[in-house]
């Protein structure tokens, strides 16, 4: 009977460790995230263009517990870490912009699981699992740029976690982040050489 009763012991003990661990891996999911939009730039001064643009990522997670939520976004490259976007009819002609997590722009936000390349947010016992991040951007136009749509897709990944220290190591849940870009037409003037006699018949 003794033995029987140890038995059932260990396995609710092992029921509450798979049940904790679920837990733990519990993920998030984002329910709005809407298009990052730097309008219309002006092809013969863009550096007076609209070159800042931001949004609100909004998301659900597992409520009423000690989270963490970190937040990657993914696409950088280079040496700092700039993306880019492409033109949507001629992918070779591109533009750079950068994606930020403050409002002054100067703390790219990257992939990783640390709070120096993604975002960490942390939250109490008493959040109700909702949660909505500003995103920012910066357009770097340079050049002369070719008139038309500029498009990006980026790989946007949020996990959840219930240590409230140390990594996010939940379940990732993908989505993407649509930036646009519109480069105006340039106008254009054409004048001529009006006649010497201002369009005025003088008798011979």
């Amino acid at each position: 009977m003794q033995k029987f009763r140890n038995t059932i012991f260990y396995i609710f003990l092992m029921m509450g460790g798979l049940f904790g661990f679920q837990s733990a891996e519990a993920a998030c999911v984002v329910t709005n995230l809407p298009t990052l939009n730097f309008d219309a730039i002006n092809p013969v001064f863009p550096q007076s263009s609209n070159e800042l643009a931001s949004v609100d990522l909004r998301y659900e997670c597992e409520p009423n517990k000690n989270q963490l939520v970190c937040i990657e976004i993914y696409g950088s490259r280079g040496p700092n870490n700039m993306r880019t976007l492409s033109h949507a009819s001629s992918p070779s002609n591109q533009m750079a912009f950068n994606i930020f997590k403050d409002p002054a722009r100067q703390m790219v936000w990257d992939h990783g699981n640390d709070s120096v390349s993604g975002l960490i947010v942390a939250y109490g016992k008493d959040w109700n699992g909702s949660g909505v991040q500003s995103i920012y951007g910066r357009l770097y136009p340079t050049g002369e740029l070719q008139t038309g749509l500029y498009t990006a897709s980026i790989r946007l990944v949020i996990r959840q976690a219930q240590t409230p220290s140390g990594p996010c190591m939940g379940q990732p849940r993908e989505s993407t982040l649509s930036v646009i870009a519109n480069v105006l037409k340039a106008c254009t003037v054409s004048a001529t050489t009006p006649s010497q006699n201002n369009g005025i018949d003088t008798p011979a």
